[in-house]
């Protein structure tokens, strides 16, 4: 089964990117792992491949992917940056970039106006990749919340196409912009786009710059991190629960996670990671050890908030679903993943069997022996989530920018209609 991804703006594009480098080194990775029981590297290879990449007649690979951009300094990038990258072989080859001159950081305007002039070229870019699989199982978007064109152009493309494709499972990566990030109106656009998306599309792994940020201070011991640390850190964890393990589809993902049609956020969370001057005097971390780690971090985002916010969460964090993924020589036993079974963590009328799933991949996952990847759908999700809506009510309530997408139909019952939405999201966490 195969995955069409949809690439949006600056951030989705060289999030993108970084995914879809990590994948082709993981399935071109080390020839001489072991194989263990009926999946073997060869198959599990093929299966990878299939998934993300098309093998033209020449032996080219092609990413399944359809960048989009309304300015083209990013795409045009996209396959020299992989030439220069120890001659990766693959190219994106569906590029829809045009040089409009952005979306002047106004989703109305990406969503009514640049859209439009895109549309029809998107469409055509996720009907040449779906007739080159043999299924599509889902169309899997990546975006940035902040500008106006990862959020306008890309909250109307999934709209159309689910109406489009209305039986294939529409998944997304949203990564909402620092707190103090340099665009006014980015808690406007994230606000939109998180109404927009929630409703038509059926889950969004959900990050934050700021959160993301602080991991790789903490855990990288980076002091000068850049937009490429974030990247690389969100395309290996989208990587390590995307590639292949056991007979999970996205389509499972959703299924075991957000299931319930009140809940649609996912967060995820990983280990171990190391930087890479450490790296070499890291003795292999036991399952065990990687587990309790992930499960410290289920907490550790709530760092970045104020501190009765942060305490708040700590004291009541509850999931809805959570899913595990270790990827390496060995799978953990029962007792290593006892600390996320804990029925303290979860919401009272869940079924014990659906709590915690976990699969295992018994092959080294890139350069890493043992990798743990955890997604988890949990009440944590209001503090990103509130935090932008208090900043655009700021904003509202005063009318600033509000006459900006006025222009493009975007008026204040339009906005309403948001607010509701995603205090209506907030409440049903909340409750948890």
């Amino acid at each position: 089964m195969s995955v069409v991804t949809l690439q949006f703006g600056q951030c989705g594009n060289q999030v993108g990117q970084a995914l879809f480098l990590d994948l082709y080194n993981d399935i071109k990775g080390d020839t001489n792992k072991i194989s263990v029981g009926k999946r073997s590297n060869i198959e599990y290879a093929s299966e990878a491949a299939n998934k993300w990449f098309h093998i033209n007649k020449s032996g080219e690979w092609e990413a399944r992917s359809i960048l989009i951009d309304t300015e083209n300094k990013v795409t045009a990038l996209a396959n020299k940056n992989n030439k220069n990258n120890n001659n990766v072989p693959y190219k994106f080859k569906n590029i829809v970039a045009k040089c409009h001159g952005g979306a002047a950081n106004n989703w109305a305007y990406g969503y009514s106006c640049k859209s439009q002039l895109l549309m029809a070229d998107i469409i055509e870019g996720v009907r040449k990749e779906t007739e080159k699989c043999d299924f599509v199982s889902s169309i899997f978007s990546i975006l940035s919340s902040a500008g106006g064109t990862g959020s306008g152009v890309g909250s109307r493309t999934m709209e159309v196409l689910r109406d489009e494709y209305p039986n294939k499972t529409m998944l997304n990566t949203m990564v909402l912009p620092y707190r103090d990030g340099e665009v006014v109106t980015q808690n406007y656009n994230s606000l939109l786009t998180l109404a927009k998306l929630y409703d038509i599309t059926d889950a969004t792994y959900l990050y934050e710059n700021d959160a993301v940020h602080l991991m790789c201070t903490k855990t990288l011991s980076l002091t000068n991190v850049t937009f490429h640390d974030i990247n690389s850190i969100i395309a290996q964890q989208l990587s390590a629960v995307l590639q292949p393990v056991g007979n999970v589809s996205i389509s499972r993902v959703v299924a075991n996670l957000a299931a319930h049609p009140r809940y649609k956020f996912i967060q995820v969370k990983s280990a171990p990671h190391v930087s890479k001057e450490h790296s070499k005097y890291e003795a292999l971390s036991s399952w065990a050890i990687l587990v309790n780690r992930v499960r410290t971090s289920l907490k550790s985002n709530c760092g970045v908030y104020d501190l009765k916010s942060a305490t708040e969460f700590t004291r009541k964090l509850k999931c809805v679903g959570n899913m595990l993924i270790s990827r390496g020589n060995g799978a953990p036993s029962e007792e290593d993943i006892k600390p996320l079974t804990d029925v303290l963590l979860y919401v009272p009328w869940l079924p014990s069997q659906v709590r915690l799933t976990h699969f295992h991949q018994n092959r080294n996952f890139l350069d890493l022996n043992r990798f743990l990847v955890l997604c988890t759908n949990n009440n944590s999700v209001c503090l990103p989530v509130d935090c932008v809506l208090e900043e655009a009510w700021s904003l509202f309530t005063s009318k600033a920018f509000l006459h900006h997408y006025k222009k493009y139909d975007i008026d204040e019952q339009y906005f309403h209609g948001a607010f509701e939405d995603i205090e209506e999201i907030i409440r049903n966490y909340n409750s948890l």
